[in-house]
């Protein structure tokens, strides 16, 4: 009977740590999500247009062993002296063709808090 409560015990432990960082998951996700429409779509974000600075292959995230591109864009803050980079969300083609007329990009921030930001890919298609 100790042993069976021992492994109970384990497994519930087990399920309760996999349990919160689920919970922990979904709230970042939903928090993303959330500024993303605050900013972008209820119109509280500044416009911004920032220059590109590079296409990368975000090499940290595969999936069926193929890693996404993002749009990186830097702003450089001239009161603050601070350098802000700006990242897309996961695009899984090169866009590189699509922005060679494109120097800049239109980036929504939140203007009291520049690390909250939407930069906008609307214009570029969606895969197939």
């Amino acid at each position: 009977m100790r042993p069976l409560l021992i492994f109970f015990g384990i497994f519930a432990f087990i399920g309760t740590i996999c349990l919160f960082a689920g919970v922990y998951v979904l709230f970042n996700t939903l928090e993303k999500n959330s500024s993303w429409v605050e900013i972008f779509t209820n119109g509280r974000g500044r416009k911004t247009l920032v220059p590109i600075a590079d296409i990368i292959v975000d090499g940290s995230f595969k999936v069926n062993g193929r890693s996404p591109y993002v749009i990186v864009c830097q702003y450089q803050d001239v009161v603050s002296n601070k350098v802000y980079e700006f990242k897309s969300d996961y695009i899984w083609y090169n866009p590189a063709k699509l922005l060679e007329d494109k120097k800049e990009m239109d980036v929504y921030v939140d203007p009291n808090d520049l690390t909250r930001y939407y930069l906008d890919t609307s214009f570029l298609p969606k895969k197939a």
